[in-house]
């Protein structure tokens, strides 16, 4: 029978000697959901605020993370997301400068998408649009605001839970220079639909196989995390899609892991996610 030792993947495998020599790591995870509207109340079952506070409440008190939110507003929504994302990123680049230490922001968005296939201007059809309700209301280019992204010196994880999701992979990012190893990636709920929030959630089992697999392994790669979306036993309504919007030279995969003490590795993952 082989050792325990010889099922870990060699991404675990990389995660684990690089966690003992890791200095103090910045994680910030910050929510983006828009002001509630009784139409997002989902026929008396969970909204986006209560599921984005789900997972802040998960990242902060089990895993250590920074978070914070910001309430997409219904008047000017653009120009505000978009000085509210500039901000967040100068920040974190300050405090990693400051720190000398790895940074990783995670924006996770939670709500209506839009397919965007009727836009004037032939170029932005298909582009990452964000709606604040399924027909009709204000409505944000997300697409535009993500090549903001390209200031960051911190890795960041985009984890988009809306219709036509995967939409954010058609942004224009400018390739990094040689020297820099901050990559951005894409985990996108869908190519078309999916369920709104709710048992069978996108961001419901995000949450649940994150923390199952850092109660396993001290750090996880979002491949890995994606791969177990992907499997039957998720049951999610669309199979999610991970993409590599900006790599590093080694082309490696962003690494997830728990500021607190949370590792067990004799964890039966099974029992760890939630129903």
């Amino acid at each position: 029978m082989p050792k325990r030792q010889d099922l870990i993947s060699p991404n675990f495998r990389t995660c684990d000697s690089q966690l003992s020599n890791a200095p103090g790591e910045i994680i910030r995870l910050i929510t983006l959901h828009w002001e509630e509207d009784p139409a997002n109340n989902n026929r008396g079952g969970k909204n986006f605020s209560e599921e984005a506070n789900e997972l802040r409440k998960i990242c902060q008190n089990k895993l250590g993370f920074e978070v914070d939110n910001f309430i997409i507003p219904s008047e000017n929504p653009q120009f505000k997301l978009l000085n509210y994302i500039e901000k967040t990123v100068s920040e974190t680049n300050q405090a990693k400068r400051e720190k000398r230490c790895p940074a990783l922001i995670i924006f996770h968005y939670g709500g209506h998408g839009d397919p965007n296939d009727q836009d004037r201007d032939i170029q932005k059809r298909g582009e990452a649009v964000w709606a604040q309700k399924e027909r009709g209301g204000p409505t944000l280019w997300w697409g535009k605001i993500q090549e903001t992204l390209n200031a960051s010196e911190a890795d960041i994880l985009l984890v988009i839970d809306c219709c036509y999701a995967a939409h954010a992979a058609r942004s224009s990012l400018t390739p990094r220079p040689p020297y820099s190893e901050s990559r951005i990636q894409l985990l996108a709920a869908c190519a078309e639909k999916t369920l709104g929030p709710g048992p069978r959630s996108f961001t419901t089992a995000f949450m649940s196989h994150l923390l199952a697999e850092l109660k396993r392994h001290p750090c996880v790669p979002i491949s890995e995390i994606h791969r177990r979306l992907c499997s039957r036993e998720a049951r999610l309504y669309s199979v999610p899609i991970l993409v590599s919007l900006v790599s590093n030279t080694r082309g490696e995969s962003i690494q997830l892991r728990s500021l607190k003490a949370l590792h067990d590795p004799a964890a039966d993952v099974e029992s760890l996610i939630l129903p």
